[in-house]
């Protein structure tokens, strides 16, 4: 029997695949998840009693899961360590994503070297076949857990989400992606095809891009999130009329309850210390809300309207973090270094707009 690991397999859909695998007698062994639908499946186990399951923010924080017992885990040694240099910059790279108090590096080479021993204790216990990921790994323990696999032998399978909900890529090697993909593109690549040949999946999402609006004026719900208007910064201080308008209601006391239950409990983090309490998330957005309006008074300074009669090559960045820069941008995922070397390159007399 095929033994597996399962990363991030967290809605009502994946959770029906995992049931399939079971049913086609692979044994999930370890289960990650994160969601309310995984929660609960956690927690009763039903259809999946010898599985392991782990939250992922425990798992970020190196907390094992209750049936490991990581004392028994061998400690690291300069070859394993070595081997995994070419994944070691980016998980560290990685780390800063849940890094909400800025350690030093010593801190964050520690934990990294923990994901390192925890995951290959696991592996050396658990022994899967096969890791499938729930897409290219980009947070630090997956993709430690990865860079493990590539060098132990064992099989790594990621789904690539497309645009359309029916269809998804299958790969093993996120820089190689899918080689049928590749093969499929050359082989249609000269010849015409009409939209009526398409799958009525596929033809029904090529008609809708001719009328699909920008997310700010969509009402979908799904875009709320990049509405600026609708991107407040959490746990901030009420304001007067707040105030006055909860004394006016008789809900004072009950809202200021509320909020200070907000404030003083602690609060599941996707952060490798500890959880955190409302009030330190608080002061945390503060801060970042400052070094925003910073930076954007630093852009402000900088930007220029651009000279079109002059030759030019346009630079948009990427958004940060995202696994389309770390770990599918290699060393781009520094996007000074792509930014200098664009600038080192063009003949004299071009400029470069970056935005």
């Amino acid at each position: 029997m095929k033994r597996i690991f399962l990363m991030n397999f967290s809605t009502p859909i994946l959770i029906d695949v995992a049931k399939n695998l079971k049913d086609k007698g692979i044994d999930i062994v370890y289960w990650q998840g994160y969601r309310d639908d995984f929660d609960e499946l956690a927690k009763t186990k039903q259809g999946f009693e010898k599985t392991i399951f782990r939250h992922s923010f425990n798992t970020i924080k190196n907390i094992m899961p209750p049936e490991i017992d990581k004392s028994e885990f061998p400690p690291l040694d300069k070859e394993i360590i070595e081997k995994m240099y070419p994944y070691a910059w980016h998980a560290l790279a990685m780390i800063a994503r849940a890094d909400y108090g800025n350690p030093v590096f010593v801190k964050r080479r520690r934990v990294y070297y923990e994901y390192l021993k925890n995951w290959r204790g696991m592996i050396e216990n658990l022994k899967p076949n096969a890791i499938v990921f729930v897409s290219v790994p980009h947070s630090a323990q997956s993709f430690v857990l990865y860079g493990l696999a590539k060098i132990l032998g064992i099989k790594t399978i990621m789904l690539g989400r497309s645009m359309i909900d029916s269809r998804a890529l299958v790969f093993s090697d996120y820089k190689i992606v899918s080689e049928e993909l590749k093969e499929e593109y050359n082989r249609i690549n000269e010849q015409k095809s009409e939209v009526n040949e398409l799958s009525d999946d596929i033809k029904e999402y090529y008609i809708k891009q001719n009328t699909i609006k920008t997310p700010s004026e969509s009402e979908d719900e799904k875009y709320s999130h990049l509405v600026i208007r609708n991107n407040q910064i959490p746990f901030k201080f009420p304001s007067l009329r707040t105030i006055v308008n909860n004394i006016f209601n008789f809900t004072l006391l009950k809202t200021t309850k509320s909020y200070l239950v907000m404030l003083f409990s602690t609060r599941i983090a996707a952060y490798y210390n500890k959880d955190i309490t409302g009030f330190k998330m608080m002061l945390l957005n503060r801060k970042w809300s400052r070094m925003n309006k910073q930076f954007r008074k630093e852009y402000h300074e900088l930007h220029v309207k651009p000279d079109y009669k002059k030759k030019y090559v346009y630079v948009p960045l990427s958004f940060q973090p995202e696994q389309t820069t770390c770990p599918r941008g290699d060393v781009f995922d520094d996007q000074f270094l792509m930014v200098d070397i664009i600038s080192s390159s063009i003949p004299d007399g071009w400029v470069v707009y970056v935005i």
